[in-house]
């Protein structure tokens, strides 16, 4: 083709290029080629097709190879922005939220959104256990009187108290608390024999618990044939487990009671 042909020559009556106007197209570059929508790789040169030339929607996602877009060619961004859909399907993004905000969902058709995390329910795992660090209530109830804020089990160890003990003396006990109650276990032993010398004495000085109140609980102990008992009371302000009455002598003593703090 010669260089002073003008460019007014090359394009057919619709203004597109008619490659049988160009002397040095190859015969497999010709305008069966183009108009079957492809242009020879070997035709376009390096950066010459831009933004620009390209129709909307010009390359679908079957011209795209996987993984062939990185993260270098995704347009600029605000920091913090998500990417999402919208209603229609279309690419959106999720305004970046604020400090200590969790991202929450609109449902369906509605993008998400960054919001304020709602108020602390007073709950936290501990190693897969649930803990109410406030306590707590049951239906509808509010009353901070009736909020069960402890539960606990233990073991504790009763003192002899005014027990008569021939040989070693040697105790175990038990209990548990629930909210304010306390519920009390106990065995005490002589190597010998072990006996409530009477009322009014002690069985043991030293609850796991100290009681509360005025009003005095009331326990139960046996022997260890289980053919004696005799009662006792947890004095309010106290550890003492006050005897009610005698019991004969005994390898084991057993007693148990419930009181409030």
């Amino acid at each position: 083709m010669s260089n002073a042909r003008k460019i007014a020559d090359l394009l057919d009556s619709n203004g597109d290029v008619n490659t049988a106007n160009l002397d040095n197209v190859p015969a497999s570059d010709n305008a069966s080629s183009l108009s079957s929508g492809t242009i020879p790789a070997a035709r376009i040169g390096s950066s010459s097709i831009t933004n620009a030339k390209l129709a909307a929607d010009a390359v679908d996602g079957t011209k795209i190879a996987d993984n062939s877009i990185g993260l270098e060619h995704l347009v600029s961004g605000t920091d913090g922005n998500l990417i999402t859909y919208d209603a229609s399907g279309d690419p959106a993004y999720v305004t970046t939220g604020t400090s200590g905000q969790v991202l929450t969902s609109g449902g369906a058709g509605v993008a998400p959104t960054f919001q304020t995390a709602a108020g602390a329910t007073g709950m936290d795992d501990v190693s897969g256990v649930a803990r109410a660090t406030s306590g707590l209530l049951f239906n509808a109830d509010t009353a901070d009187a009736n909020k069960l804020d402890d539960y606990e089990e233990g073991t504790w160890t009763p003192n002899q108290g005014s027990l008569n003990v021939v040989g070693t003396f040697s105790s175990s006990g038990k209990y548990t608390k629930i909210g304010n109650l306390v519920h009390i276990e106990g065995k005490v032993s002589g190597t010998t024999s072990v006996a409530m010398p009477g009322a009014d004495k002690d069985i043991s000085t030293n609850n796991p618990f100290t009681p509360t109140g005025s009003i005095r609980a009331s326990g139960l102990a046996i022997n260890q044939s289980i053919g004696a008992s005799a009662g006792f009371s947890v004095i309010p302000g106290t550890g003492r487990l006050i005897t009610t009455s005698a019991m004969a002598a005994t390898p084991n003593i057993y007693f148990s009671a419930t009181y409030s703090i």
